[in-house]
Order: C-alpha cells, then structure tokens, then sequence
C-alpha cells in the first residue's frame, strides 16, 4: 500500500487493506518492519559484523597502501600526501571518486523515498538535477582551480589570500556546517536502516560508525579514500544490475518484465493516485511533486557542492587532465545509478504493495523493504553492505576534508605558522578523530529528538545557498569584493533564505514545526531566495 494514499494514520502506519496482487503475508499489515514481517529481518550479529567487519578491512586496505606506496614508490606521507594524495589522481579515481561522495548513505535512499512519494519522473528529476548539472558546473570550477591556485590546500586559503580575514572566517562557518550537516545525514540515514533491519542498538552504531570510518581515515589519508570509492563504486553497480534483473527479469517474486511492472504500476495509480501526477500515475514525468524535489536538491546539491571541502579536496588531488575528464566521467555514472536504483527497487516495491508506512518512508526505509520483498535476506544484507560502503568512501572524504581546514586554516594560519610537516599530520590525524567523536554524540542526539533524515538533508540548502555564488565569483569574478561576497552575498543570503523558510509555514500553516518546514514549499521558497540573494546582489555592490 502506498504512503501518498489517504489511508493512513495520524502516527505514520497505515490503515488495513488487503495487498492489490494476492501477497497475504503484506495483507492487513499497518507497517512493514515489524508488522508484514519481523521488526528485526536480521539478527544484531549481521549489524554489528557489517560495521565492525568493514571498518577492519578498510582499516587493513589503508595500512596496507600506505606501506605499499612506502616500499615501492617511495611515497612520503608528509602533509601534501595525507591532505591532498600528491596532485596526481588521474581521470578515473576522480570520476568514482565523484560517483562515491554524491551517493551518500541518505541520498542512495531518497532516491526509494521520493520513487514511493512522486513515482519514477522523480528518479530522472532527481538524478538529473541534484547530480549531473552541480557537477559539471564544478567542473568548470575545478579547471579555474588548477589554473589559478595549483598549490592550494583548501578553498578557504583561496579566500584568505584574495578576500582577507573576515571573510575567511564567515567562509570557514559554512563550510564547517556544510561538513557537519552532510556527515550527520549520510550517517544518521545509515544508523537509522542498519538498526532498524538488524536491531543493533542505534545509540551503539552512532559511535560505531564515524570511528570506524576514523581509523581507517587516519591511516590511509586522502590517497585511500580514493580506493574505497573505487570498491563502493563497484558494489553499487553489482547492487544495481542484481536489483534490476530481479525485477525486470526474474520471476521469482512475480515480476520479471517490463510489461508486467507497468501493468501493476497502473493497478497501484488506479488503488492509491499520487496527488500533483498526470492522471495520478506513477510512470510520468509530469509530476509537480518530483520537480519541487528536484529544484529543492539542485540548490541543496550546489551549497553541498560548493561548500564541502572534499569536492574541493578532489579537485586539489586531481592531476589538470583528470580535473576534466574525471568530472565529466562521474557525473554520467552517477546520472546512472541515481536513476537506475529506484527504478529498480523503488517501483519493484510498489509493484508488490508492500505495507511500507509514511513513518518508515520518511526514514528511508522504502529500499530495505523492497529488498527483503523481492530477494529475502541476502537482498537486505546487500543493501546494508552498500549503505556502510558509502558511509565508508564519502564519510572519509569529510572527515578529512573537515581535518584540512582545521590544519591549514586555523592551526597552520593562526596557531602555529612554522609548524612541521610531522606536526601539521598529527594534528590532521587528531581532527579526523575528534570529529567523529562529535558525529557519533551529534547522531545521538538527533536520534534522541526523533528527527527524520530528509529534515537534515534540507538544513544545508537553506543556511548555505547563499555562499554559493560568492564561491563561484572566487575565481571568476574579479570584481567581486571581499565586503559584497562575504556579508552582502553569504551572510545576507543566509539571513534572507532562513526567515523565508520560517515565515513561509507561519503565514500559510499558522504554526512553525518540523512537519510543516520540511514541506515542499517553505523549503525550495528558502533555498531558492537564498541562492538568488547570494548570486544577484554581490556583483552589484
């Protein structure tokens, strides 16, 4: 049953029905973990094993090429090799290296979120717009990156240098919340889906997690990261294709064509119309809903982007070639796998009617139900191991990408300028882990407010958009003053972009909660007012 439809409960389960194609074990059920099947499809064992087990492998794969590199380059893993990997990744680790800091633990699963809510219009919207553009836009960045500022260790020393103290501090705000709200929501989203399928206590993996992901961030340094995006990027695709075929091929669950995925799509539109849909269906694009979301995540996607350090830390580690191509190449696989998971796995599971709740949607639980629906145990299984390699690869890439603006821009520039290259790497090393100890109680305490995933994703948009334009205009626009890009594009974007969003439900609500700010409409109304302010207003100061 469908959470857009009109039955459900005011506490997020649905009202009882029978399953639209004869499963009697989905019929009836208000929920689907714990209620068409057990709360726990895994046992904590399987949790904890995924966490614990991965951490070690990774941890061994980032001693192991340390010392690799040691023994037969002759690699020096000073502070330039730790924070920036030598500037010599070619085009291919860029490209999956893109791939694997997009397809965040939370953004994997909004893709089965918004499948469920819009239909499949909003896998192409989303794919699209969220990835895609912001990239090869960055590309462009990148490129005047490497032109004009080759030896660069943060985009925060390019502020610095060109727009002096201030700005460099309210540049140093946002990009520190833009790490901390990314970390948090790939993380969060990846607790809440390992907890909730395994029973792993949630308060245990918050702190699990992010140290995991620490040791072997410490040990390997940035040139590791690059290979466990390499491996996640693998696993996605084996993931994919094996979902695809299960539902467009296989026969085992009822499926296995296209013919018949259509037909039961429209069956489900018949049962359960999706409100702002052409004709309510669940196979166009036409859908008001997926192009709000759409539009919600370019901006998202672009303060993601352009004020997340490890884009930048890509860029700084690319060799000039790969900075292109290696842009260019990631983009189009991520464009495939944004689009090609939740056409698999999302409309699979609409396809069976699965019982899944709008609670348990919103916590981006809709792909672990359509796993466990269409391959049982091993599918779930799957899902976790990709979900934990996300938070592997892209959780690795913030944490240091949080441990070099700490060392170059505050320690080395304001603390200790002739610090050594041995200090600048233990001090690099200290920040990977102090921040995962801030995630691991940061994860707890949202977890403890009862806050869902997408609530935390929209944060970023809204408070960072406006920086976006500014960043832009570091490299491009040479007129653009410190004072304009600093106060009267960032600052004043933020300000603008934040009283939009709150007043937004105030006025048409009549009350200022979670449930209405994260609606449609008060965020793109407070993403979108933020990134114009921070565009139009700096070149005209």
């Amino acid at each position: 049953m469908s959470a857009n439809s009109a039955n459900v409960n005011a506490d997020g389960t649905l009202a009882l029905a029978p399953n639209l194609f004869g499963y009697e074990q989905y019929s009836n059920a208000a929920q689907f973990f714990g209620g068409a099947v057990p709360q726990q499809v895994l046992g904590q064992g399987v949790g904890y094993g995924i966490v614990v087990g991965f951490s070690a492998v990774f941890f061994i794969i980032g001693a192991g090429l340390v010392w690799a590199d040691k023994k037969f380059a002759g690699a020096n893993y000073n502070n330039e090799q730790f924070n920036t990997a030598g500037r010599t990744i070619g085009p291919g680790l860029i490209a999956v290296d893109v791939v694997s800091h997009w397809t965040w633990a939370s953004i994997i699963l909004s893709g089965g979120t918004y499948v469920w809510f819009y239909g499949s219009g909003s896998a192409l919207w989303f794919g699209t717009g969220s990835g895609t553009m912001t990239v090869w836009l960055f590309c462009v960045v990148a490129i005047e990156l490497k032109h004009r500022a080759p030896k660069a260790h943060t985009f925060l020393e390019i502020i610095k240098v060109r727009w002096g103290f201030q700005c460099h501090l309210i540049f140093a705000f946002f990009g520190l919340f833009t790490n901390f709200f990314v970390s948090l929501a790939m993380m969060y989203a990846a607790v809440s889906v390992l907890s909730t399928t395994t029973g792993a206590d949630i308060y245990a993996l918050s702190f699990l997690i992010p140290l995991g992901v620490s040791a072997y961030a410490i040990v390997g340094g940035l040139k590791a990261t690059f290979t466990t995006s390499y491996l996640h990027t693998i696993l996605i695709y084996v993931g994919v294709i094996m979902f695809l075929f299960y539902v467009y091929c296989s026969k085992k669950v009822g499926l296995g064509s296209m013919d018949i995925v259509y037909d039961r799509l429209q069956t489900v539109a018949q049962a359960y119309p999706i409100s702002g849909n052409k004709g309510g269906s669940y196979t166009t694009i036409f859908s008001i809903g997926a192009f709000e979301i759409n539009l919600i995540y370019v901006v998202t996607a672009f303060s993601a982007l352009f004020c997340d350090q490890s884009y930048w830390q890509s860029a700084i580690a690319a060799s000039p070639e790969g900075a292109v191509n290696g842009y260019a190449i990631g983009s189009y696989l991520y464009l495939g796998i944004m689009y090609a998971f939740p056409i698999g796995l999302g409309l699979g599971g609409l396809c069976l009617d699965l019982p899944i709740s709008l609670t348990e949607v919103q916590n981006d639980l809709v792909f672990s139900a359509a796993a466990y629906g269409i391959i049982g145990r091993p599918g779930v299984v799957l899902i976790n191991c990709i979900i934990f390699m996300a938070v592997t690869s892209s959780g690795s890439g913030e944490m240091l990408a949080v441990s070099s603006l700490f060392t170059f821009d505050f320690y080395r520039e304001y603390l200790r300028p002739q610090a050594s290259g041995r200090e600048l790497v233990m001090v690099s090393r200290i920040a990977v882990l102090v921040w995962a100890c801030i995630m691991g109680a940061a994860i707890c305490i949202f977890q403890a407010a009862g806050v869902n995933v997408y609530w935390l994703t929209i944060w970023n948009g809204i408070i960072c958009a406006g920086a976006v334009g500014p960043v832009i205009y570091l490299l491009s626009l040479e007129r653009c003053t410190g004072f304009a890009a600093g106060w009267c594009g960032a600052a004043l974007g933020c300000a603008c972009g934040v009283i939009t969003w709150l007043v937004y439900p105030a006025v048409n609500d009549g009350t200022v909660t979670i449930e209405t700010t994260e609606k449609n409409g008060p965020v793109l109304a407070g993403a979108g007012v933020a990134l114009i302010v921070g565009f139009v207003v700096p070149p005209i100061i």
